[in-house]
């Protein structure tokens, strides 16, 4: 893991970004690699405010989520 660069993990495994990219991006994986489950971390390394832990929390709940089949 110490290896890999910030692109590498960007390509591989992280999600991040607007809604609609989140959308397509887990749908990718889920097809590709045949994903039936992800494991979200919106607080990666605990910087991040509660607040806004929790909007990003409910913005992936109300716009990400129901479109991932």
């Amino acid at each position: 893991m110490q290896r890999l660069t910030y692109e590498e993990i960007c390509q591989s495994c992280a999600v991040f970004g607007d809604p609609a990219y989140c959308i397509d991006r887990l749908q990718a994986l889920k097809e590709t690699f045949g994903v039936g489950q992800f494991v979200c971390w919106f607080n990666t390394g605990g910087l991040l405010p509660h607040p806004q832990v929790m909007a990003s929390m409910t913005l992936f709940a109300e716009r990400v989520m129901p479109y991932i089949e």
